[in-house]
């Protein structure tokens, strides 16, 4: 059984009864690599909702007629970066990760 110093032991168990279930492959570890791409991913679309807010702000200024349509898009692209945000903050908290 492992030692792992954030778990348990009845989740070093758990562990070592799924890594034999798996034929000896350690499932935390393919977590953990597909854990980073997936942070990685949402750090990036978070980004991009941010850089959707900034032009549709730049897009009022300029189209006044439109400005309850682009609201409504502004109002979507602030959810998914809420939800991004959170995702990548639940992750870092979970994962101890250090994201610059």
């Amino acid at each position: 059984m492992s030692n792992h110093p954030f778990r348990t032991k009845r989740e070093s168990h758990r562990t070592e009864t799924a890594k034999e279930a798996m034929g000896g492959v350690d499932m935390c570890a393919i977590c953990g690599d597909l854990g980073a791409v997936v942070l990685g991913m949402c750090k990036k679309h978070q980004k991009e909702s941010q850089e959707t807010k900034h032009w549709l702000r730049m897009l009022s200024s300029y189209h006044p007629n439109k400005i309850k349509e682009l609201r409504e898009y502004w109002q979507e692209a602030q959810e998914f970066s809420m939800i991004f945000h959170k995702i990548v903050n639940t992750m870092k908290i979970k994962n101890s990760l250090k994201i610059k």
